[in-house]
This record gives structure tokens, sequence and C-alpha cells, in this order.
């Protein structure tokens, strides 16, 4: 897989195969391949970079650690996302944070090279507080949303959970519940993390740096 220099490509086009490792070190999207024992067999620079800055997150051994998980815990967890991938569910996706919450992780999960006996898993790491402002609001016209509903996804997209958002907005957690509960509806998902994901997705486009 060899693109001009200054190509962009989109993310069905990248996910089509399993791409060298050449190309994933030279993409400004975080990136982890997964074996199906769950071990890492690679982790881009970006990735690195990402799992770099999470006290409560490394790999080691071939394995992502969690601070605040057993290892049988969190490899369980990656487990059901990749079988989800898998089966190509639509809620493939994993969300880590600290003990706390804080500094969450999104992880999204697609299996490769179905004909191999040992097939490979790859996944995207997304931080949800970065850079998503722009692709919030492109949400509104294409999904009917409110501005109450849009405030609400931004929250959601910045990594904060139900309690946090109601604080922020001065609502109580149910009313925050029943707003998260029409927004899924309207995006297709049905989990916070399904909704970072949208957003993500919504003008996604994986540039290749200079190599």
């Amino acid at each position: 897989m060899q693109f001009p220099q200054g190509r962009t490509v989109t993310e069905h086009e990248l996910l089509g195969s399993v791409p060298s490792r050449t190309i994933l070190d030279n993409i400004r999207i975080a990136f982890l391949v997964f074996n199906s024992r769950t071990e890492v067999v690679h982790a881009n620079p970006s990735a690195k970079m990402l799992i770099a800055g999470r006290d409560w997150l490394w790999i080691a051994d071939n394995r992502l650690k969690h601070h605040g998980k057993q290892p049988a815990g969190i490899e369980g967890c990656l487990k059901n996302a990749m079988t989800k991938a898998s089966a190509a569910e639509k809620d493939n996706t994993l969300m880590l944070s600290g003990t706390h919450g804080d500094n969450p992780l999104l992880f999204r999960f697609y299996t490769l090279d179905h004909g191999n006996t040992d097939p490979v898993t790859l996944c995207t790491v997304v931080d949800p507080a970065a850079n998503h402002h722009m692709n919030v609001s492109a949400l509104k016209d294409v999904y009917s949303l409110t501005d109450a509903e849009l405030s609400i996804i931004s929250l959601i997209a910045g990594g904060k959970d139900y309690k946090q958002i109601a604080i922020e907005r001065n609502v109580t957690v149910s009313t925050v519940r029943s707003f998260t509960k029409s927004i899924f509806k309207k995006l297709g998902v049905s989990s916070r993390a399904g909704v970072i994901h949208k957003v993500q997705a919504t003008s996604i486009q994986l540039n290749l740096l200079q190599t």
C-alpha cells in the first residue's frame, strides 16, 4: 500500500486490508494492532504518545495495562470489544479512563484479514477532549439536533460523564439521561462511546505525514 506524498485516505479505504507498520507509523491517527490473544503486536507513535500521557495506562509485555483493572479485567474488556468487531456489530467501542474518570480514551476495533487463522484487530485510539468542537457543530444539521442536545454532545465528546454534565449544565442527572436517550436515538448509537465515535467520524480524514 503506497500512497503519494500528501494524499489523504478515508477510514474505510485504510481499513479495507491489513496496513503495513510503515503506513501506520506515518499517520496522525493513533492505532494499536492486536492479535486474537489481545496482545499488542504494534503501536504507532501517535498511540504511544496518547498512552504515555496517561499515568493509569501503559503497554508492558505486549499487553495493555490499566492501573485500576486487574489483567484479566482489561483483557476481558478488550476481548469483548474485539468479538463485537469480528461480528461487525456497531457498538465495537471501549472507553477507558483513570480511577476517577480522568483523561479518558476511546478505543474502536476493526477485525481485519478474516481469512487468517489468527485474525488481526486494528484499533483506533481517540482522545475525546481533543479537537471535537468543529465535528460536534457539523452534526447539528445532519441529525436535526437541538442546541441543548448539541451542548450535551459537546460535553460527552469532551469526556464528561453524566454527573459532570449535570453539574456543568445545572440540571439533574435524570435530565441529562433523558437528553442522551434522545441523542442516542438520533445518532443511531447506544453508548457515550458511540456518541464520541460519531463525532470523530463526522469529518475524520487520515492524513499521512511526510515519511
